[in-house]
């Protein structure tokens, strides 16, 4: 898809936001853009629920009496004074090492799925996590033929306007199920402000939008890479805290968001991760079964979604698929799937004797450190963890076979990484590996400087900035 293609959403954007408050399409359309986008693009399948109507009904019904009988419950014996939101195992992993930073809070935690509720309480020693359920009753609200005659007046066209539909009816049957958790949170406790992860997606989306409007701070927590791509444009927040300089940057350039709506904080995962790395754990698990003989490629891929199309995740896994069957003599190959990713796609490296494991945010006693310094070259696209193994004074190999991340992603932009476009390409690097004909680029000392500020005052902003407007 060609850049005019983001402009025609742009476009679309700014007149839904603009129009949201008097017309309910445009409304729900800016609230469920980003699937939107990211279907058109064919980086997102959108999945249409298929349980039939009366068990979809009964199985909603549950969730919510469920969900409810426990806000109940926890309303009852506590108040609060902020909400922090935690939908996504990532989220936790950033959201942990704060846990020292806000314990002067009294914060109540909501996320969308039940079974994170015993993590985040276990992870912060509390019994006060609650959880918005989504529904998965159909909500007739809108209609294929005017989200189609919008999207033409904007120059879109999409195959799959039916799928969008379904988007639309799902997002307004659960914006207005988490207006009424929000406002019966809300009815008992003067909550102060708001932390999220995500403002992007739905869920997350409408508690920001929500909170907005009730004069609420909400407070967008940077955890993983911003991409100078059209998706940035979309954030809704207040006030947004960043890992460091580069980010900054970028965002001010998006639309809405002014300087002084940005912090500069440092990464505070790095700051614990660093400090929690399980070094003979992980030796006894991971280390002490590979190969001695062999150097070691991690392959840290995100899966398809917001950078990278499924058709291009299936090509750049066929590559490595090659890798680990032509150089197994010199190369050991891990292959650490990222949360969103699917271990059906990678059935023909595990038959390659590549070896794969299935991260785990929530349960895993290691962090991404520990496998990075166990490993001699990390393969990635565009994820985070090739500014993370650049932390760690590591070589990175990114692989872009269409070009979808050199024109979004600082790091390949600026040369800190030995970027490749073909097989050859990574072929040639890694032989240079393995006669240590191999010099890691100046420029990534320079790309983690910039993307990772000083985090010795994150501690500071949040004990002595925040504690300031909380009273219960």
């Amino acid at each position: 898809m060609s850049n005019s293609l983001d402009n025609d959403f742009l476009n679309l954007y700014r007149t839904t936001k603009k129009e949201a408050e008097t017309n309910e399409l445009y409304k729900f359309i800016n609230f469920s853009f980003l699937k939107i986008y990211l279907h058109t693009k064919g980086r997102e399948k959108y999945k249409v629920n298929d349980i039939d109507f009366l068990k979809r009904v009964l199985y909603t019904l549950k969730e919510i009496f469920k969900a409810y009988k426990r806000l109940k419950r926890v309303l009852k014996c506590s108040s609060f004074n902020s909400i922090i939101v935690i939908n996504e195992a990532s989220h936790l992993k950033h959201a942990v090492p704060l846990k020292d930073d806000i314990k002067d809070f009294n914060p109540l935690f909501i996320t969308n799925k039940a079974r994170y509720i015993k993590v985040i309480a276990d992870s912060f020693n509390t019994n006060n996590v609650v959880y918005i359920p989504i529904t998965i009753i159909k909500a007739e609200k809108f209609r294929t033929l005017e989200i189609e005659k919008l999207l033409a007046d904007f120059n879109i066209r999409s195959n799959e306007v039916n799928s969008i539909a379904e988007m639309l009816n799902e997002s307004y049957r659960n914006y207005n199920l988490t207006k009424r958790f929000i406002k019966a949170i809300t009815k008992t406790n003067k909550i102060q402000f708001v932390y999220i992860f995500n403002d992007l997606l739905f869920s997350g989306r409408a508690i920001v939008d929500i909170c907005n409007k009730m004069g609420i701070k909400t407070y967008y927590l940077m955890h993983g890479l911003l991409s100078d791509e059209f998706i940035e444009n979309l954030h809704i927040c207040d006030n947004y805290l960043v890992f460091g300089d580069y980010t900054r940057n970028m965002l001010v350039k998006k639309e809405g968001i002014t300087n002084d709506k940005i912090v500069t904080l440092g990464a505070p995962y790095l700051r614990e991760q660093l400090k929690s790395m399980q070094p003979d754990f992980f030796k006894e698990e991971i280390t002490d079964k590979l190969p001695k003989e062999k150097k070691i490629a991690l392959i840290l891929l995100s899966g398809p979604g917001h950078t990278v199309s499924e058709e291009h995740h299936k090509k750049i896994l066929e590559l490595l698929e090659e890798l680990t069957v032509n150089k197994q003599k010199d190369y050991h190959f891990l292959f650490k799937l990222h949360g969103k990713d699917n271990i059906d796609y990678y059935k023909n490296i595990i038959s390659a004797k590549g070896e794969v494991y299935k991260f785990d945010h929530f349960r895993s006693k290691e962090t991404i450190f520990d496998w990075i310094r166990a490993a001699d070259v990390i393969i990635t696209g565009a994820s985070t963890t090739a500014l993370e193994t650049m932390y760690m004074g590591k070589p990175v190999i990114t692989i872009d076979l269409q070009g979808e991340f050199e024109d979004e992603t600082a790091f390949i932009q600026q040369g800190a990484t030995y970027h490749c476009r073909s097989k050859n390409e990574v072929d040639v690097v890694m032989d240079n590996l393995l006669e240590n004909n191999f010099t890691i680029p100046t420029e990534s000392k320079a790309i983690v400087n910039q993307y990772f500020a000083d985090f010795s005052h994150i501690q500071e902003f949040h004990q002595e900035l925040l504690p300031k407007q909380v009273t219960v």
